[in-house]
């Protein structure tokens, strides 16, 4: 089975912090903690630059949401 979803917008954060939460694992997790076992959380080091954010509810996520987009790449 594949996922078969399209990612795609405006702020590279918020694309890659919705494309975290479509594969299954929180984009605010902390170090340690999937998928950021073994580095520090780049969508949060880029949230505090003020580049984007990686609060889902502050995301307008347009199509499919995520929910039914999810395609958990661990189980």
């Amino acid at each position: 089975m594949q996922p078969g979803v399209l990612i795609v917008g405006l702020n590279p954060v918020c694309t890659d912090a919705v494309a975290t939460a479509v594969m299954g694992y929180d984009p605010r997790s902390p170090r340690g903690k999937a998928p950021f076992r073994t580095c520090d959380n780049t969508l949060l080091l880029a949230e505090k630059h003020g580049v984007g954010t990686a609060e889902l509810s502050k995301i307008e996520v347009r199509g499919v949401p995520i929910a039914e987009a999810m395609f958990r790449y661990e189980t």
